[in-house]
């Protein structure tokens, strides 16, 4: 019997959640479905919906078979869209998004635009090739050409793209997450300081040698935090080492030999093959040439593409802001520099994260206590700063007018720079004193000898030199610049080359140059960064939503807070205009609104609001999110287009049509195909600015921004809401509960929660929930933390960042501890210990576990606690391993792509914390005398807690229709460890005695397995019949008149 397999339904289009994951997932997805189609598409925007997944968990997802998935992540992973992150203990391989290769493919067109106009044709058909193709070997390029003057031509426009810089060889850790990669070194240092500290004697230590160990790896006499510290610091190096590895660049190129020599049984293709072992042999006078090895897979540098991508963008500002002429120089200035520069995504700040964020123990990367001090950035911004001045990037007039003389393809000519400086000292001559003239004169004498000193140096430079630049730009027409003219001429050219540099250095927003001694300058390129951030913002405000939005934004950043009637006097609009301007940049996420109360008593009725910008990373990101998401927009309008008219495009492609189309086609399928390729030109047009302006803040910074780790931990779970508008938030933060810290400091934190944090203060944070119907509360338990947020529906994205800055930016301050969270938290502990039952419980807690769940579940003040306390409390387990948030009445995907925007994503990783068994003590008796109801409860630690719902039950069932006590009996399940307990509370003492006797006496006599409907029902769960082995020993606790109550002994 033969079983068909059920055809996987290839999807025709991509499914919503592409679109609404996020902006940047939405262009991406447009841009693979154009190039892989629908399927590849699909697999990627899954991967980035949940950014770590299995192969099973995405065949589960998307419904595509195994196979298909393997096919679609091998086609990913070449073209550089995904990575894979391998567990080294199971062998299990997961799969994440990688945004390096889309944002390649984003900017193919512009990659090889470029290189044409640089290079010429054939590197611009080989950065195409390869653009597409994801990463190749030159071997297997060259493997179907036949034509060896083919195969010269690649060879050197491989060569000539590898030297500069837009080609590199492919690294192991490429196909990995940095994460990850920082992870094995963090493992392989633990190993290695381990190995070496035991090498390491106390001979070495006194200085007497013979025990051949490293004072590195001393461990005797320091503190598991300095050796954790020695540890980073050796996973930083090698981490930082494996980064910037270039022994694959080193095995490139290899030694061919010149064409006249070359022997005629030869072939081209030997000099690209995989074996390693075929190089030719060369004759003793043959000439040796640079020739590269096929067997080393390249790929496009994007870091190039950025480079080239800064500059154009710097040179476009200046000749916006200085002029035409000095912005043609300042091409010349960058284009020198350009390929020396350092990457524009600098690694070392992620890894200084990464450091912060590590822990070492069990061989993995964790979660640190010590957190990402804001010092490092600092040290770091310093240390980018001197590398811009480094060696190599200073240049003078000389050096400039050197690049001008020896190639002729830039666009500065010596007619535009002639005339472009006037000289006012003939003018300044006529007036002042004879003195003066004279004085002058001999300033402009020396000023004329140092420049032709310079002239001078530049006629000594290589001949050789200038014929090979010159044969570069031998397309070009001559610019005029010849460094063998005269020597008057020269000078003069210096002269205002000099004066160019120096306007360069006067923009007080920009700093396009900086000059550090006369006639000296260099490019700040890590200060033009954060500068070109601001300014790119400004712009689109302006563009977007225009100057009078523009001059409030302004406004209110000189000010830094200001209310609305001194903005509009200050912008000179009306009041109603700068509330319509306020309300759009609130929108937008670009200022924010600050209440400042005037009353001390913070009445809200007389409460002022004033304005300040958001420099949070939400308002650098929304306006760019917006164009990226237009830019989508435009694509996916394109490929709707295309399955409109694919009928009349499918016959557009015949062999028999083409050009033949005047003749063949209808003049209404002629004029379609005119409106078709109308609406195509202006979509790409639209295209190419929305991509430009949108995608420029994404890689304004100096740090990475795209996807370098794996996932957060974070468990998001979506459970159906019993009410249709309301929803509710719940974030369980594990090891936060009173098991897992000093007696009453969980509480102390639970009531510190939903206070201030960098954000927004607490009387804001109240409020702000109020006004669009939301409530925050927070609870303790003795296995966890519990934040919960009850509210509508639409507004799940404003609960989900602030439940998420509770967690991870909360700012605990002394004194909300003292006048907030500590008064309150000992009015809860008198609230619940006036009731005897809760009272009893927890007694019986302390009886039968003493340490962790024994400790108390509230603050009750018998220990003094700091603000340290509870911050590196919270630090400790606040991690993202211990953090689960449960939705309820939410969209599941909405809910996960709002947590991974939020500050959620930021909390740190740690090693899971495997629960412990809880030690447990029985026979125990407590009494404790107290005014009011008596309460009495029977109690022990279980293992089965199923079984123990069926005695639960039994003991229930047994109890007389006409009690008036109050009788409870359960199971509480805990990390560890499980509790059953009795209890019975009355105003009567002898009503307690007589039914906790009974219940003492049915523990022993009982068959209990017969009470399994009752049991499942109560429990609310399915518990199957089963017998029941009750202990011989129990505890028990009196709260009240214990008088009244017999002895344990005595039931």
């Amino acid at each position: 019997m033969s079983t068909t397999k059920k055809a996987v339904k290839i999807p025709s289009e991509l499914p919503i959640t592409a679109k609404t994951q996020s902006p940047l997932c939405f262009l991406h997805s447009e841009i693979l479905r154009a190039y892989i189609g629908e399927q590849g598409a699909y697999v990627y925007s899954v991967l980035h919906s949940r950014r770590k997944q299995t192969i099973g968990e995405l065949s589960k997802k998307t419904g595509l078979s195994i196979g298909s998935l393997k096919k679609l992540l091998t086609v990913l992973i070449q073209l550089g869209c995904a990575v894979y992150i391998k567990n080294e203990r199971t062998g299990a391989v997961s799969y994440a998004h990688n945004e390096e290769g889309c944002w390649k493919l984003t900017f193919a067109d512009d990659i090889v635009r470029h290189i044409r106009e640089k290079f010429g044709d054939n590197h611009a058909g080989v950065m195409q090739n390869v653009l597409l193709g994801g990463h190749v070997t030159v071997g297997s390029y060259v493997k179907e050409i036949e034509l060896k003057s083919e195969i010269e031509m690649v060879e050197q426009s491989f060569l000539d793209l590898i030297e500069d810089g837009w080609l590199i060889h492919v690294k192991g850790m490429d196909f990995t997450t940095l994460s990850e990669n920082f992870a094995n070194c963090v493992r392989l240092a633990n190993r290695e300081f381990m190995e070496n500290s035991s090498q390491y004697t106390r001979s070495d230590d006194m200085g007497m040698g013979g025990g051949g160990g490293n004072p590195r790896f001393k461990s005797a006499g320091l503190s598991q935090l300095k050796k954790t510290m020695i540890i980073k610091d050796i996973a930083k190096e090698k981490f930082l080492k494996l980064y910037y590895d270039n022994s694959g660049k080193e095995q490139l190129y290899r030694v061919g030999i010149s064409n006249n020599k070359r022997s005629e049984g030869s072939s081209m293709t030997t000099l690209f093959s995989d074996d390693e072992d075929a190089d030719e042999q060369v004759d003793d006078g043959s000439k040796k040439l640079k020739r590269i090895n096929g067997s080393i897979p390249l790929s496009v540098s994007f870091e190039r593409y950025l480079k080239y991508s800064r500059d154009t963008h710097l040179v476009s500002i200046s000749r916006h802001r200085i002029g035409n002429v000095s912005a043609m120089v300042y091409e010349v200035v960058l284009d020198r520099i350009e390929k020396s520069t350092r990457d524009m995504r600098n690694v070392e700040h992620i890894v200084d994260r990464l450091v912060a964020d590590a822990s070492v123990g069990a061989g993995s990367a964790g979660s640190s206590t010590s957190g990402y001090d804001p010092s490092t950035a600092q040290d770091l911004k310093k240390r980018l700063e001197l590398a811009d001045q480094q060696k190599g990037m200073n240049f003078g007039a000389a050096d400039i007018l050197k690049a001008l003389s020896l190639t002729k393809r830039y666009e500065l000519t010596k007619d535009d720079l002639l005339g472009t400086i006037m000289d006012n000292e003939e003018d300044d001559d006529v007036q002042n004193s004879r003195k003066r003239k004279l004085e002058e004169s001999e300033a402009n004498g020396y000023k004329k000898s140092k420049l032709s000193k310079l002239a001078a140096q530049i006629k000594t430079f290589d001949e050789d030199e200038d014929e090979e630049e010159d044969a570069d730009g031998k397309n070009n027409q001559d610019n005029g610049f010849d460094i063998n003219g005269s020597s008057s001429e020269t000078a003069e050219l210096l002269k205002l080359i000099l004066h160019h540099l120096k306007l360069l250095t006067t923009d007080t927003k920009l700093s396009f140059l900086i000059e550090t001694t006369p006639g000296q300058f260099y490019v700040p390129f890590t200060v033009l960064q954060q500068q070109l951030s601001t300014y790119h913002k400004k712009q689109l405000i302006k563009c977007i939503l225009g100057n009078a939005s523009l001059r409030v934004y302004n406004c209110i950043e000189s000010k830094r807070l200001a209310e609305e009637k001194t903005i509009a006097k200050s912008v000179l609009m009306k009041e109603g205009d700068v509330r319509r301007v306020i309300a759009t940049l609130t929108r937008f996420g670009l200022i924010e609104i600050q209440e400042i109360p005037r009353t001390t008593d913070r009445s809200a009725m007389r409460s002022i609001f004033a304005f300040k910008l958001n420099r949070t990373l939400r308002s650098s990101r929304m306006l760019a999110n917006c164009l990226l998401f237009n830019a989508g927009e435009v694509l996916s309008g394109v490929e709707e287009r295309k399955d409109e008219n694919k009928i009349l495009l499918a016959k557009l492609s015949r062999t028999d049509v083409k050009g033949h189309e005047s003749e063949l086609l209808l003049p209404s399928e002629l004029e379609q195909l005119n409106m078709i390729s109308s609406a195509n030109r202006a979509d790409m047009a639209r295209l190419q600015r929305l991509r430009h302006m949108g995608t420029h803040p994404m890689f304004s910074k100096s740090v990475r921004h795209f996807s370098t780790s794996a996932a957060r931990a974070v468990s998001i779970k979506t459970v159906p809401g019993s009410a249709e508008s309301v929803s509710t938030l719940r974030v369980s933060i594990k090891n936060a509960g009173s098991k897992s810290a000093p007696a009453g400091l969980a509480h102390l934190l639970a009531t510190s929660t939903f206070l201030d944090t960098p954000e927004k203060s607490a009387l804001r944070l109240k409020r702000e929930a109020e006004l669009v119907g939301g409530e925050y509360s927070a609870e303790v338990t003795r296995d966890a933390l519990v934040l919960k947020a009850t509210f509508l529906k639409e507004s799940l994205p404003f609960f989900v960042n602030s439940l998420a800055s509770t967690v991870a930016q909360s700012s605990f301050k002394p004194h909300q501890l003292a006048e907030i969270a500590a008064p309150f938290a000992s009015f809860v502990h008198q609230t619940k210990t006036a009731c005897p039952k809760f009272k009893a419980l927890e007694e019986l807690h302390a009886v039968t576990y003493r340490s962790g769940l024994g400790l108390p579940l509230y603050f009750d003040g018998s220990k003094t606690f700091e603000v340290s306390d509870i911050a590196t409390f919270a630090k400790s387990a606040f991690q993202s391993e211990n953090v689960e948030i449960v939705g309820e009445n939410v969209e599941s995907a909405d809910l996960e792509k709002f947590v991974s925007e939020s500050a959620f994503a930021t909390l740190p990783t740690g090693n899971t914390v495997v629960a412990q068994k809880q030690q447990t003590f029985s026979g125990a008796e407590s009494r404790i005398r107290q005014a009011g109801k008596t309460s009495a409860v029977i109690g022990f630690a279980v293992e089965d807690a199923d079984a123990f719902e069926l005695v639960a039950a039994g003991l229930l069932s047994n109890l007389p229709e006409s009690i008036t006590a109050s009788v409870e009996s359960k199971v509480l399940s805990y990390e560890g460890s499980n509790l059953f307990y009795f209890a019975v509370t009355s105003t009567n003492a002898a009503e307690v005695a007589q039914f906790i006797t009974t219940a003492a006496k049915d523990l022993k006599s009982v068959d209990f397995s017969k009470y399994s409907k009752l049991a499942s029902a109560l429990a609310e769960k399915e518990v199957a019949s089963k017998q029941v082995s009750v202990p011989n020993d129990y505890n028990l606790v009196v709260v009240g008149d214990i008088d009244a109550v017999p002895l344990k002994s005595e039931l």
